[in-house]
């Protein structure tokens, strides 16, 4: 729930960066999606340590937060590029996509009700 909840934050303001263009409703939206990734990244974070052995689990989650920290400080660098030459609309169109790739998967991985009679 925690995960879900996240990444439905994280998407709604990332898609309402497109329709609000003042700077008081992007700080807020903004603030919004830091609040929204950031229970999404402890929630899977904890998925993650539930899901490993207790010998794999510091690697694992050492290797994520590199991950996580190296695709951070990419995004906010291409992200100056990205607002200086395509700006805010375009930013918030590619960071709606990257929300909704876990969500997909999620969702892709879910269990599928079994149909009857069949």
């Amino acid at each position: 729930p925690a995960l879900g909840t996240g990444l439905l934050v994280m998407g709604a303001s990332t898609v309402c960066l497109q329709w609000f263009s003042s700077v008081p409703m992007t700080a807020v939206l903004l603030i919004g999606l830091g609040i929204g990734w950031n229970i999404s990244f402890v929630a899977a974070t904890a998925q993650m340590a539930d899901c490993t052995a207790a010998g794999e689990r510091g690697k694992l989650l050492g290797f994520n937060d590199l991950v996580a920290a190296l695709l951070g400080a990419t995004l906010a660098l291409v992200g100056g590029y990205g607002l200086e030459s395509a700006g805010v609309g375009a930013l918030a169109v590619g960071a709606t996509a990257i929300v909704v790739s876990p969500v997909a998967w999620i969702l892709w991985r879910a269990p599928r009700p079994e149909t009857a009679g069949a």
